[in-house]
């Protein structure tokens, strides 16, 4: 027996729409019909990649907290100002995460057959759900970018990912991922890294938190910002460094 479903019931899933179905197989014990799905070229080659990453790349994970409330009213009084695209959180993150790299540009590097390369051009990759699979198109030169240059090319790389229309040249040869689900409500996410690049980086949800400043309690909005970076090219306190000069910026819109 078949076992329908109505994905409008069900909250809190992605509305991504699934493949047709092979045939249900008989069950293997009291009430438990399944089916089966195949996968598509791109969730297959994603599946081969993050399977050898995780076994391959010794990661380690690094984790702070960012305010976000001077971020938050940022970009507030740019959607005020009805441009022809209005930044989004993730834009932001781009931006600082660019000029983090620009400071410390050992994170900004891949690992290739037993040498590090540190690359002169920041190009971040931002990963993209599409009803195909997960994908990565990159913003090139995102350090030397404004906001709002970043935020018109982030959504015209996104619409093109969802199409399915993007070119091997605008999803290849990032040298830094940023990963954001926090509009899901996820508070923490440690990704895994996408060879041969050395770190990525996993947003959570902007939340409201009680903050201690001195001997005083507020209230604020902060932000989980978790590097996952390949040992064999940077140490802990590379990645420290890198995850300082971005919440001084995530912190400090005005840098």
């Amino acid at each position: 027996t078949r076992r329908r479903y109505d994905r409008r019931r069900i909250t809190g899933v992605s509305t991504t729409p699934l493949p047709t179905p092979n045939e249900t197989r008989g069950p293997v014990g009291p009430d438990a019909p399944f089916q089966e799905y195949p996968l598509t070229a791109m969730r297959r080659v994603t599946a081969t990649r993050l399977q050898q990453a995780k076994q391959t790349v010794p990661h380690f994970y690094l984790r702070i907290e960012c305010a976000v409330d001077a971020a938050l009213g940022l970009l507030a009084r740019a959607k005020e100002l009805h441009l022809d695209v209005t930044p989004s959180l993730t834009d932001f993150v781009v931006r600082a995460a660019a000029l983090a790299l620009r400071q410390v540009p050992r994170a900004n590097s891949t690992w290739a057959d037993g040498v590090v390369r540190v690359y002169d051009t920041v190009d971040i990759a931002v990963a993209v759900n599409t009803p195909k699979g997960l994908i990565t198109p990159i913003v090139r030169a995102a350090d030397r970018k404004d906001l709002g240059a970043i935020a018109r090319e982030t959504r015209a790389l996104v619409t093109r990912a969802r199409e399915g229309t993007l070119t091997p040249e605008e999803y290849t040869g990032g040298t830094f991922t940023v990963s954001n689900l926090g509009m899901y409500g996820v508070e923490g996410l440690y990704a895994i890294v996408n060879p041969p690049q050395s770190c990525i980086l996993g947003v959570g949800a902007a939340v409201k938190r009680p903050i201690v400043a001195g001997n005083v309690v507020t209230v604020g909005t902060v932000m989980t910002c978790t590097l996952s970076a390949d040992h064999r090219a940077i140490d802990g306190a590379v990645g420290a460094e890198l995850l300082a000069a971005l919440r001084a910026f995530i912190e400090q819109p005005g840098l």
